[in-house]
């Protein structure tokens, strides 16, 4: 007798807006530390009393993360209402590693040019 089996399978558009929300989420966060990170730090080194470099890179990792989340949390959930997604740590973890591979790439592209600039006023 033949038997038939139904797969569950996961379409591509399923995977794509699983991710969406979490490469937010790893965009956000890479963003907020990249530019918040040294300025933050130094404030609270120099205004809170007992805060030392180790302190003020926690607090300023758990304030980058706090927000995005809150931020990414948001989007998700208008995902989750529009579409069918994925809950899965795997697929948030890779979206978070794309995400902050975009901000370092952006972040390249940004330096770049700085220098490209840098150099051609340093030759007028």
């Amino acid at each position: 007798m033949l038997e038939l089996k139904c797969y569950n399978y996961i379409s591509m558009y399923t995977l794509l807006y699983s991710l969406i929300a979490t490469i937010i989420f790893g965009f956000l966060d890479a963003i907020i530390f990249l530019f918040a990170e040294t300025s933050v730090q130094i404030w609270l080194i120099n205004n809170v009393p007992f805060f030392d470099n180790n302190v003020a890179e926690l607090l300023t990792g758990g304030l980058s993360a706090a927000l995005s989340i809150f931020f990414a949390s948001g989007i998700r959930l208008k995902v989750k209402k529009m579409y069918d997604i994925i809950e899965n740590p795997l697929v948030d973890v890779i979206g978070i590693i794309i995400g902050t591979v975009i901000v370092i790439f952006l972040y390249w592209i940004y330096k770049f040019i700085i220098k490209s600039l840098n150099r051609n006023n340093n030759k007028k």
